[in-house]
């Protein structure tokens, strides 16, 4: 006689368990919303800074707005999970936390990196989709799937839950930006933070649940820590350790932003040690720097910096073709001799500044052209009162973040053949080239100028 199969629980009750999981996942996310709020008025990092508590309560909720609707657009109108970055590590994440069940030890080991190359590993990383990267030295993909599964162990796999930490992770690097130039220019710190929140390309792709958002956290926290060390004491060992971790993190966020910070930095801590603030000697240590880290690269790597460039540009415009993007510009290969890569590195950088510009069928892209549109005339305003303005003062810290913005904008602009994915690309630096031309054209939200101005529309 066969068995009886045990009953299938009725449909009523599995809805009801789903309705109770739901409710669940919301108190949970309130919880840690009303965390992230008590924390931002009791925290000395925000309570010290020059930016009003209401101002920064009202990001953290801009924020979380534009977060939510990056996760309404993903689940609604563009539906391929596979395909959607906000979604895709979410996933990975959740193949990586279930081996806490199996072995909590491997677990530990593909979480913190510790043995984590050990071959009986290999079949949970080949359960994953975007655990290898094959382009990328140093693989950032793994970053954001490693938070997230230790995220999961309090989260009870809530999305909105990941998205809610991630989203006030990069609050932190958006106050952090701002603290940052503000030890130098205190009354910029509200025209900074103003930018990444105001900026809807900026906020939008820098709080929701992605890599971009983390990024933002560790770059912002790195530049905050060494104008720290700039300002203050050079050689306090405890602010150049946690400059170093918060340096040696970003290597793993965000690689790119790692490779470009670490010249710049250089250059400004030997400009600071001989006690010499000038452009020129900043900009020939940068320079300095720069080659002997291209020449040290090239040396102890099989492949070079410019051929690493031109295979993910490769990459970009093989995917640009199979996904048949409607927004790319170029399937042409980048020339990586000398002195080619020299003119694509000017071509790279007119792209990041002038596209997208399509204006059409196409809702975001339009949005996007208009932002763009609307960047370029205030750069060409603010370019024209910086040239009219008497006494413009120098400072290392505009210097720095200008060198970084645009240093990024020429490897976006030169690995990025695809008008979409630069307005992404670019919306994390786009404040690092705005507010420092607001604070050398002295048109500061609240200062002289801006009140003039608005005095007189």
């Amino acid at each position: 006689m066969l068995e009886d199969s045990p009953p299938s629980k009725p449909l009523s009750t599995i809805n009801q368990m789903i309705e109770t999981v739901s409710i669940l996942h919301g108190a949970l996310t309130i919880a840690f919303i009303a965390l992230s709020v008590y924390i931002v008025s009791k925290h000395s990092f925000f309570t010290k800074s020059r930016i009003p508590a209401s101002w920064i309560k009202t990001g953290l909720i801009i924020k979380l707005i534009a977060a939510t609707s990056l996760w309404w657009i993903y689940s609604q109108h563009y539906t391929n999970r596979n395909e959607a970055d906000t979604f895709r590590y979410f996933d990975d994440s959740k193949v990586l936390f279930e081996v806490l069940k199996e072995s909590p030890t491997d677990y530990l080991r593909m979480l913190t990196g510790i043995q984590a190359d050990d071959p009986e590993l290999s079949g949970y990383y080949n359960e994953m989709n975007y655990w290898y990267d094959a382009y990328s030295p140093i693989n950032d993909n793994r970053a954001i799937i490693r938070l997230q599964a230790f995220i999961r162990l309090f989260s009870m796999g809530s999305y909105h839950v990941h998205m809610t930490i991630v989203c006030f992770l990069s609050l932190i690097g958006a106050v952090a930006f701002a603290r940052g130039i503000g030890r130098f220019h205190p009354d910029a710190e509200k025209t900074i933070f103003a930018l990444y929140i105001l900026i809807p390309s900026t906020c939008f792709w820098g709080s929701g649940l992605m890599k971009d958002s983390l990024a933002v956290f560790a770059l912002g926290v790195t530049v905050y820590q060494l104008a720290g060390i700039a300002k203050n004491n050079l050689w306090n060992w405890k602010k150049l350790a946690c400059f170093m971790t918060f340096l040696l993190f970003l290597m793993f966020v965000r690689f790119q932003f790692f490779l470009l910070i670490l010249p710049l930095a250089v250059g400004w801590i030997l400009t600071i040690s001989f006690r010499d603030s000038s452009a020129k000697r900043f900009l020939i240590y940068v320079l300095a720097t720069c080659f002997i880290t291209i020449g040290s690269w090239n040396l102890f790597n099989s492949k070079s910096i410019q051929q690493v460039l031109g295979e993910k540009r490769a990459a970009f415009i093989n995917l640009a073709k199979e996904e048949q993007a409607h927004s790319i510009f170029s399937t042409e290969p980048l020339q990586t001799g000398f002195p080619a890569i020299v003119f694509e590195a000017g071509e790279g950088l007119l792209n990041s500044i002038t596209k997208p510009m399509q204006f059409g069928d196409q809702l975001l892209m339009t949005i996007s052209s208009f932002e763009n549109a609307l960047l370029l005339l205030s750069i060409s305003l603010l370019s024209i009162g910086i040239f009219r303005r008497k006494g413009k003062e120098f400072s290392m810290v505009l210097a720095f973040y200008l060198t970084f913005a645009i240093s990024y904008l020429i490897v976006a602009g030169m690995v990025t053949p695809v008008a979409g994915a630069l307005v992404r690309y670019k919306s994390i630096v786009l404040p690092m080239i705005i507010g420092p031309l607001m604070i050398l054209a002295n048109f500061q939200i609240g200062g002289p100028q801006w009140k003039r101005f608005f005095k007189k529309g």
